[in-house]
């Protein structure tokens, strides 16, 4: 697949030679994009796979937006970290697995499983079944945890609500998962790298 891209892209070469400035840029914003769809492609199918695996509907055309929206929005929000592109995937992994339609029962609403206060804080009134406005939310919420926090761990669990134990101890269940699915994202990740 990537050899047949390569070709591509030197026959487009080879025709905007010949073309004005105008169609040159347009051309090369379009090999562009083929080469990134073919990435989100690949790891969508990963991620699709994953779910089929076990018994779990899921929406290609939503996982493609959603690695979309995680690329161009995270840097906004973390341009230097804690949080990578890995974490904010298996976050959408465990809120939803990519159930753009997902509601909880105390209101979340998309893939994130955003919480009504978390859109009333950004003033978003509608579209919160948007993946760009569901992840930008999420990216929000979380950078509002982090600066509460000041701790990775303690951002992520937070994200999904506090749960203390009477010895104050933080619940671990949702990190647990987390990590987990984390991992998944990581193998797809080196799979895909080789």
């Amino acid at each position: 697949m990537n050899k047949l891209l390569t070709w591509l892209s030197i026959a487009l070469l080879f025709v905007i030679s010949s073309l004005s400035f105008y169609h040159v840029t347009v051309l090369k914003k379009q090999v562009k994009d083929l080469h990134k769809t073919n990435r989100y492609t690949e790891e969508a199918t990963k991620l699709s796979t994953y779910y089929y695996q076990q018994d779990i509907p899921v929406n290609f055309k939503t996982i493609l937006e959603t690695l979309d929206a995680i690329d161009r929005f995270l840097p906004r929000y973390f341009p230097n970290g804690p949080f990578t592109r890995e974490d904010i995937i298996a976050l959408a992994m465990v809120e939803s697995c990519f159930n753009q339609y997902c509601t909880g029962t105390s209101g979340e609403k998309g893939i994130f499983q955003i919480m009504p206060a978390g859109f009333k804080d950004m003033r978003v009134k509608r579209d919160h079944f948007d993946v760009d406005i569901n992840t930008k939310a999420a990216l929000f919420v979380l950078k509002q945890k982090y600066v509460e926090y000041k701790d990775y761990k303690k951002s992520i669990i937070a994200y999904n609500g506090v749960v203390k134990y009477k010895s104050g101890q933080w619940s671990e269940k949702y990190w647990k998962r987390f990590t987990k699915l984390r991992e998944v994202v990581n193998i797809i990740r080196e799979d895909l790298t080789r």
